[in-house]
């Protein structure tokens, strides 16, 4: 899955400046994962798994509705084990109590083709300013991606697991609106991802509202020649940080219009 480049770097830049604004963009970034895992740890009883599965992740919750959660969480697995993953067996009961491990929050990545016909490369690209988040597994999204993209063979048990709390996130965040409605107030945006590697599973991911991108492709070639590695971050640099939208400010200048 590639991503439109939206960079005002020229192609004169040096590759001082490139890593120049490098290094900066590392800094903002883990300033906005900082904030987005704090944000995060605080939502955490919103955003528990047994809010929704109940007495399937812990004998001791009752909910209402956890049959009716249980049932479509078992449909979708079936709609989406068999491929990619070569999951044989249906999802049992057991399943989804591993979805009560906790978060994780993970860097988006996406191959880029940069170059065009015979001398176009594929480049694996970091997002400095997205996160797929799901419930903690064994296996990380990297792992199976790369796994699945290369015909690896999968440990049934980790992958049973990765996608049943992929899955489980998805449905927690589309029963609470008002939980998506915070993170949106404050400069995120749940985005819900799928792509051709992982099939129909819907990967939850957060965005925030501060623009990153690619340089022009002749410089992102070069400063990958340079470097010996199939890989490179998006940048973030000082016109995404004048651009940058606060919701707040937004829905305030939204009462004079």
């Amino acid at each position: 899955m590639s991503k439109k480049k939206a960079a005002k770097s020229e192609p004169s830049m040096t590759f001082d400046e490139l890593f120049e604004l490098r290094e900066r963009t590392e800094v903002i970034s883990q300033f906005l994962e900082k904030e987005l895992t704090e944000t995060l740890a605080t939502l955490w009883p919103l955003l528990a798994a047994k809010r929704v599965f109940g007495q399937y992740i812990s004998p001791r919750e009752t909910v209402k509705a956890a049959d009716e959660a249980f049932s479509e969480l078992e449909t979708r697995f079936n709609e989406v084990r068999s491929t990619p993953y070569g999951l044989m067996s249906e999802m049992a009961k057991q399943d989804v109590a591993s979805a009560a491990g906790g978060m994780v929050l993970s860097p988006w990545q996406y191959p880029y083709v940069v170059g065009e016909a015979e001398a176009s490369k594929t480049v694996q690209v970091t997002s400095p300013n997205k996160w797929y988040f799901t419930y903690k597994s064994e296996y990380t999204l990297p792992q199976i991606s790369q796994a699945l993209r290369e015909k690896q063979d999968l440990w049934p048990g980790p992958t049973r697991e990765f996608v049943v709390n992929a899955l489980a996130m998805d449905m927690v965040l589309a029963r609470s609106p008002g939980l998506v409605r915070i993170l949106e107030s404050l400069g995120f945006k749940v985005v819900i991802e799928t792509n051709r590697t992982m099939g129909k599973l819907p990967l939850v991911t957060i965005e925030s509202n501060l623009r990153a991108a690619l340089p022009p492709d002749e410089l992102l070639l070069k400063a990958t020649r340079f470097s010996g590695v199939s890989a490179f971050h998006e940048l973030i640099d000082a016109a995404a940080i004048e651009e940058y939208e606060n919701p707040f400010v937004t829905r305030l200048q939204a009462l004079f219009e």
